[in-house]
């Protein structure tokens, strides 16, 4: 597992987020608290983070308030956890590439029903209609990780409400039993928010966020912060379902890919750095907003 006093010699900013880890309740839904002000990273009344465009801080009411806006949609995978800045966030990057505002709408966690409740939300209570909608699918998985239950319309508890085995064997049996009902609700959740961005014409990028684990050799830097090492259950039994089930969550994305006709991009592991086992560094936000922009760009009305 990390060792988190080396992630933070090499990541600095990533005390900055453990010492200030804070989230709230929106119903029963886990969010980030809003209004918060840190070094490294700040939220909105609503709990989601600033995204920076041509040097000034969004939040959703400020992207809202624009012509011209995107969405990128996910868990702290899209937060940005770690990261140095609110502008090295993914949702910054593609705002600098394509010269618009993203907002950053992210969940710890996040299942793709409640990033779909967002995408409802702001598709009919708003006149202005989102360029495109970017979306990360991975906390569907990282949640099932940490409950090892699911139904398949509902999906996974949150990571506040989830209940664990004190052997992670017998967790991971469970999580066995169940991956087929978190396969079909996050099928279920993320083809919804494809079909009801396509109803407002609205494209939709899926975006493959893998992780350290599928990565074949560690960084010098990773291996010195003991990125995939074993130590605790908890993190051990993460990892092992990561290892075991994490391909049939990134089959069931390229299907629905291909059976949709959205485009699903991302970079290989190897192609990454990684802050910890879940987490991209900054420069590989970057490289991948690069790969992502190409794709946006082609389902702009300019275009």
């Amino acid at each position: 597992m990390a060792q988190w006093r080396e992630v933070a010699k090499a990541h600095p900013s990533v005390r900055d987020y453990i010492r200030n880890r804070r989230w709230s309740r929106r119903g029963d839904v886990v969010a980030y608290s809003p209004n918060q002000a840190h070094a490294t990273f700040s939220t909105d009344p609503a709990g989601f983070r600033h995204s920076v465009c041509d040097g000034r801080n969004f939040g959703i009411t400020e992207c809202l308030d624009t012509a011209h806006y995107g969405l990128v949609m996910g868990s702290s995978h899209a937060f940005g956890f770690g990261l140095p800045s609110n502008d090295t966030t993914l949702a910054s990057q593609m705002g600098a590439q394509l010269g618009f505002p993203f907002a950053n709408i992210s969940f710890p966690e996040a299942d793709t029903r409640t990033l779909h409740a967002v995408v409802m939300n702001i598709l009919y209570r708003q006149v202005a209609k989102p360029q495109a909608i970017i979306l990360l699918t991975g906390g569907d998985f990282t949640r099932h990780a940490f409950s090892a239950d699911a139904d398949p319309v509902f999906g996974s508890r949150n990571v506040e409400d989830a209940t664990t085995h004190d052997d992670p064997r017998q967790m991971l049996e469970q999580a066995a039993q169940s991956t087929p009902h978190a396969l079909a609700a996050s099928a279920l959740w993320t083809q919804a928010v494809i079909t009801t961005a396509k109803a407002a014409a609205v494209p939709v990028i899926l975006v493959d966020d893998v992780t350290f684990m599928e990565k074949a050799q560690p960084s010098t830097t990773e291996a010195l912060c003991g990125l995939g090492a074993t130590g605790g259950a908890d993190q051990m039994r993460r990892f092992e379902h990561q290892r075991r089930f994490g391909e049939s969550f990134f089959a069931m994305r390229r299907k629905i890919s291909e059976t949709s006709g959205v485009a699903l991009v991302g970079l290989e592991a190897d192609e990454i750095g990684f802050i910890d086992e879940f987490h991209y560094d900054a420069p590989s936000i970057e490289r991948l907003s690069h790969v992502i922009a190409p794709i946006v760009s082609k389902h702009l009305p300019s275009k």
